[in-house]
């Protein structure tokens, strides 16, 4: 067998494996979960009103157009429920898709940059065990399919850019997956892109060589027909109710206001890196060492694409006010490529060996002796609260699992093989425990079980009462209407056409004006309800399941005419004009 049959043999092992693990790691036990509030509900019960309204150009939700994402989401998820209908399964079908084409993605980008098959093959292997990345290909959200873009963005920029042959169609496919991306997520589908692509060609010289080609102008021309029409449509339809609420609201104020102030620090998105490639976080650490290192003493194109890539993203949201983990999962990409680099630079070399012996061995201690963390406080009432006997069990299985991956590591490397290797099965183990618990997990995340619970065994009919975290979920398993209680004034970032109360009287108004009212409340929104007056309202709690209350709520003044002392019974129900609130 020559060099070159055995080249081919080993690229073919590599897909075979990729595209296998890719369907265990990211897809397979899809529908174990129900889906989970408030995110995922928000965007199956989007498609579904589209779906009803025979939409294919305008989200609807609450029965109302709405402008928080752009469609091209709601397009895969309508195609997901043509088959069988509405399901977790079918919703996350098109996440995890596109999750799976990420990480072939990106061993062929690393295949490109590093001329080196084991360590773009090493790179996909560590991004598809990754807590983001496994978490993001199974929920309903945006991120995975505009990372996924951005990454195609850019592999078919570095193809072009290794290939002088290939930079028409490396060009033109740059604009097609940047377009992708701005019909996903916005704007920053394209200069997110972009701007790594600019600086990257500023620094290397030769950015005058590409700003030239006639490819460009049919790439600008491509990328304008495919990314505009869709916005047009909805600016001409709607106007300044959807210019004002996608690009000022939800784009604009994002970069000036914190939707989550606690996040809005220079550190967040540093620990988002380190956490969100657990079990490589330490690996990271260490990558990026080497990576500083390399750019002294072997400065590649492909690193320093590498580093601006991570750079630029992170850039440009740090500056952000509103910071979430999803926001820099673009990044994600290049983590896995910068990681596989040090890591097997580091299994070939002694010195380096070193260095991986500690990131193995800290990572396999954290793994063993985390599960045994509750046991000390096992007889705390706050553990028991959180932690049942079946969850008990759950740990002691991790602590099992991750002694026998702890195990392998060393037998690896006692015998001078990689040691991590273990490490990409930590999640899987973890997800497969999860599974196992979904009776347990599933009512605390997800209000479809409870829904149907109490459907079934009450009549309940008018507006229901619930919490800002369900309400979505309320509406979509139950098609009534919803009102909010609120109390700690934190409305929708955007806002909703629902009632939503955030002073007591605008929700004694309401409880008067129905004579029962019904209430699905969190745990944590239960206490205004608390308050009622026994001599005004029969409030009592029918059934607990997860942490969500299903409450009854009576109102006596319909019953033995006692009078209102704060406002009359039907005394209209204000709304604030600027916040929306009640």
């Amino acid at each position: 067998m020559n060099i070159a049959e055995e080249k081919h043999k080993t690229c073919w092992k590599h897909w075979v494996i990729l595209l296998g693990f890719g369907f265990l790691f990211l897809m397979v036990g899809n529908g174990l979960f129900n889906l989970t509030n408030p995110d995922e509900i928000f965007y199956v019960q989007t498609a579904h009103e589209m779906m009803h309204k025979q939409s294919w150009v305008t989200p609807y939700l609450f029965g109302e157009p709405q402008f928080e994402k752009p469609i091209f989401l709601y397009w895969c998820l309508r195609l997901a429920f043509l088959p069988a209908g509405v399901s977790p399964a079918a919703a996350r079908f098109f996440p995890s898709l596109f999750g799976i084409l990420g990480i072939c993605a990106v061993y062929l980008l690393g295949t490109i940059g590093f001329k080196n098959a084991r360590k773009s093959f090493w790179a996909s292997l560590i991004l598809m065990s990754s807590a983001l990345y496994v978490g993001l290909s199974r929920t309903v959200f945006t991120d995975m399919m505009f990372s996924v873009q951005i990454l195609l963005a850019l592999l078919s920029f570095y193809w072009g850019y290794e290939q002088k042959d290939k930079r028409k169609p490396a060009i033109l496919l740059f604009f097609v997956f940047s377009a992708l991306a701005v019909l996903t997520k916005g704007p920053l589908g394209f200069v997110l892109p972009g701007t790594i692509v600019i600086i990257f060609l500023l620094l290397r010289g030769e950015f005058r060589a590409f700003l030239g080609r006639p490819a460009l102008m049919g790439g600008l021309l491509l990328f304008g027909a495919l990314a505009i029409p869709w916005y047009a449509w909805m600016i001409v339809h709607y106007g300044t109710a959807f210019t004002h609420e996608f690009f000022i609201n939800d784009h604009v104020r994002r970069l000036l206001e914190a939707e989550h102030s606690g996040n809005d620090n220079w550190y967040f998105y540093l620990m988002c890196m380190i956490g969100g490639v657990f079990p490589w976080s330490l690996f990271l650490v260490a990558a990026f060492a080497f990576w500083a290192v390399a750019m002294k003493r072997n400065r590649t194109p492909f690193r320093i694409f590498l580093g601006i890539w991570v750079l630029v993203v992170w850039g440009v949201f740090q500056v952000g006010h509103s910071k979430l983990a999803s926001y820099i999962f673009p990044l994600f990409p290049a983590l896995g490529l910068l990681i596989a680099d040090f890591l097997i630079e580091a299994v070939s070399s002694d010195q380096k060996r070193r260095i991986l012996l500690l990131a193995t061995g800290g990572t396999l201690l954290l793994l063993v002796f985390t599960p045994l963390g509750y046991l000390p406080f096992r007889n705390k009432s706050i553990v028991q609260a959180l932690i049942t006997p079946a969850m008990g069990r759950a740990l002691i299985l991790a602590f099992g699992a991750f002694v026998l991956i702890a195990i392998w590591a060393v037998i690896n490397f006692v015998r001078r093989r990689n040691p991590a290797v273990p490490l990409l099965f930590v999640l899987p183990v973890l997800l497969v425990l999860a599974g196992s618990q979904s009776d347990l997990l599933d009512p605390l995340v997800s209000s479809s079980r409870a829904c149907e619970t109490w459907m079934a065994k009450y009549s309940i009919q008018g507006t229901i009462l619930c919490s800002k975290g369900n309400a979505r979920a309320i509406h979509s398993y139950t098609d009534q209407k919803v009102a909010i209680v609120g109390m700690d004034g934190s409305p929708f970032f955007s806002p909703h056409p629902v009632l939503y109360f955030t002073k007591p009287e605008a929700l004694l108004v309401f409880l008067r004006q129905q004579s029962v009212t019904y209430g699905m409340i969190l745990k944590g929104s239960i206490h205004p309800l608390d308050q009622l007056d026994p001599k005004e309202f029969h409030y009592e709690c029918l059934d607990v399941i997860g942490n969500q209350y299903l409450v009854k709520i009576e109102s006596l003044a319909g019953i033995t005419g006692i009078a209102m002392k704060t406002t009359k019974p039907h005394s209209p129900i204000l709304r604030d004009k600027k916040t929306g609130n009640l």
